[in-house]
């Protein structure tokens, strides 16, 4: 009485491993290796993210959310849209023009 195999399938790209690949191989190639590192860690960003607002919600110290850019005027919100979480300017064109400003201002 042989063990049936089943077929086995990388979970990252769904395709069938070969039969006689190693018992602990679990992907079908460096590349979707790599592709299933960057959906764990993206999932952990946004897990850790979610996690952090809800424990904020809960215990009532809710920071400021947005912050203005002082370069334009617009709301940002840092952390979020690509922006680094200690943003203080929307782009880096108003981080220039914000300089700028300050630089004008110490001048004078």
């Amino acid at each position: 009485m042989g063990q049936r195999s089943r077929l086995r399938r990388c979970p990252a790209c769904r395709t069938t491993l070969s039969r006689d690949a190693n018992p602990r191989r679990r992907y079908c190639s460096p590349a979707c290796v790599a592709r299933a590192y960057r959906a764990r860690k993206r999932f952990g960003a946004i897990y850790k993210q979610v996690l952090e607002a809800g424990q904020r919600l809960v215990t009532g110290d809710d920071p400021e959310i947005g912050i203005i850019c002082p370069g334009c005027g617009r709301w940002i919100y840092p952390g979020g849209r690509g922006l680094r979480a200690d943003a203080r300017h929307c782009s880096p064109t108003c981080r220039q023009r914000d300089y700028r400003r300050r630089r004008r201002e110490r001048s004078s």
